[in-house]
This record gives C-alpha cells, structure tokens and sequence, in this order.
C-alpha cells in the first residue's frame, strides 16, 4: 500500500502555520515594492505622495495601493524591509507608521524611532569580524568607474552606483577575501559585512512582534533571501528578481505601482484569520536613534 504525498498547505495555511494565533507578520520591501519613483510613475497625478525629499515629491503609490496597505497593517503587523539608511527610511509616510523595521539591508532593526540594541550589538560583533573596515570597502569602491562618490550608510555598510565598465567580478573577490559580501543590483553596488542580508535579523523581530514572518514582498535580488525565509512570498513578475530567474515563490503581474496593488491584495488573500485588536505593544526602547553620517538622496534609483 501506498501513501500519498501531503497536499501542499495554501498560503492562508502557510501563514497560519507560521504566525500561530498572532497576526500575521508581513515583511516589505520598499523601493520597486510598495514605493515607486517618476521612472515607473512619470506622471504621478492622482498618485499619493509617499516621500518629499528636498522639496520635491519622489516617492508614490496609487491609492487603491495606499488603501490596501492600511488594511495590511490593521490586520497584520507591517514590517519593512530595505537597504535605505535610517534617515532615508524616515522619509516615507505609511498609513500607520510601523513600530518594527529591518533598514541599512538588514544592519539595523528600527524599534519605535531608535536602533535596537540587542541586534545592534551583533551586526557590530559582524564588523569587528571582518578583515577590512566599512571605510576600507568604502575606499576601494572609489577605485572603480562611478557615477558619484562612494557612501557609507549608518556607518554599517557602503554603497555607489557603478560605470557599466566596473570589475565588478574583481571587486566582489576583493571583498569576499576581506569578510565582506556584495549585491549588484538596478547599477549599485551594496556592501554588507558577510552573513549579514536583510533575513538576518528575522529572528529578533519575531521576538519583538511576537510572531514568527509569514509573508515577504520584494522585487529585488537583495530581497532573494528575505523572500526564500517565509512560506509565502511574492514578487512582480517583471521585477529584476523574478526576471533573474528566481522561483521559491509567486509573482504577481507586471512591475510598478499596479504590481503594488496585486501584491497587496494577494497578501490580504493569503490572510485568513479576520482582524482582531491591537495586542499591547513590547516596551518602546530608549536607545537614541543614529544620525546618518552621510545624509544622501534614496538609496537606490526607485523602479
């Protein structure tokens, strides 16, 4: 006699599975995922303003998008997600502003406006580690053909957006052999000391929602990892990461603030329990914020 093989759980099993009797906890990522620039909205009128940066609006989303989102978080608990710095990240307006964030690409955990010490002090154990100082990397990037100077972002991890004629295969050894990884995406260039993505710290954000991550957005390849940790995870269909040829999720149509909406709308379907109240909050941590040492325009050109 013969067994069958288990059905596979659908994604509102998936998610029940993983968030227990706990609203589910959705990671986001931000630019090319729920945020889009004038590249992919040219014409924002009837767009809402998500980000103002010197004076100039930058930042959009269609507000279907902005609807759906404020549903995300009245049922679930937000969790963002991006490689912007600190100061970066504080530019951009939710409908509910979000107790918990992962920024810096996973080098810092954002805890009702400061860093969280217990995370903070292991991406700085990470650095310690490592066989060349964020300076150094910072420096060696100069060495390469950019399109402005190499920046340093929360003192964590160094960024630049690179001439198509960049090494960057040269570049990525000489980083690998200091403790260092790189990710080269949408014509940057991200360092992180190694071991260290945005799936790094899950595990002390699930300590502080209280829930293991059930659900992950991202476009990009610097999300391939975030997204891989969850059960259920979703990504645009014409977005660099699906179009690299990643499959250990779902996609949704298109690239740009319509994928935004069907992103949503399939994170609210994948939802089963209905919402339910507030649960109290962890303690606020009183650790000041950082400033950002290198205050910068968007991390990344938004898609």
């Amino acid at each position: 006699m013969t067994s069958e093989a288990p059905t596979p759980a659908t994604p509102a099993e998936a998610v029940a599975q993983a968030a227990g009797a706990h609203r589910p906890v959705v990671l986001a990522d931000l630019d090319g995922t729920l945020i889009h620039s004038r590249r992919r909205v040219p014409e924002p009128e009837g767009h809402m303003v998500v980000e103002v940066y010197d004076g100039r609006d930058v930042g959009f989303m269609a507000p279907e998008a902005w609807e759906l989102l404020a549903e995300v978080q009245r049922r679930g608990h937000l969790v963002p997600a991006t490689a912007r710095t600190v100061r970066q990240f504080s530019r951009i307006r939710f409908p509910e502003p979000p107790r918990v964030a992962v920024v810096a690409g996973g080098a810092i955990v954002w805890v009702d406006g400061a860093i969280d010490p217990v995370w903070d002090a292991e991406v700085r154990d990470r650095l310690a580690a490592t066989r060349a100082s964020v300076a150094d990397v910072a420096a060696r990037l100069g060495e390469e053909p950019t399109t402005e100077e190499p920046r340093i972002g929360d003192d964590r991890f160094a960024y630049v957006r690179v001439a198509p004629e960049a090494d960057v295969v040269g570049f990525t050894e000489w980083c690998a052999e200091r403790g260092w990884r790189v990710v080269h995406q949408d014509g940057r260039i991200y360092c992180h000391p190694e071991g260290l993505s945005k799936s790094s710290p899950l595990p002390r954000v699930a300590e502080l929602v209280g829930g293991e991550p059930a659900i992950a957005l991202g476009d990009g390849l610097m999300d391939a990892e975030l997204l891989s940790a969850v059960p259920v995870a979703l990504t645009p269909a014409e977005g660099p990461l699906w179009m690299s040829g990643w499959r250990q999720g779902s996609s949704v149509d298109g690239f740009g603030p319509g994928s935004t909406t069907l992103l949503l709308t399939a994170v609210l379907d994948s939802i089963s329990t209905p919402p339910d109240p507030i649960s109290t909050p962890p303690d606020p941590i009183s650790t000041p914020p950082t400033p950002d040492p290198h205050p910068a325009g968007p991390t990344k050109e938004r898609n």
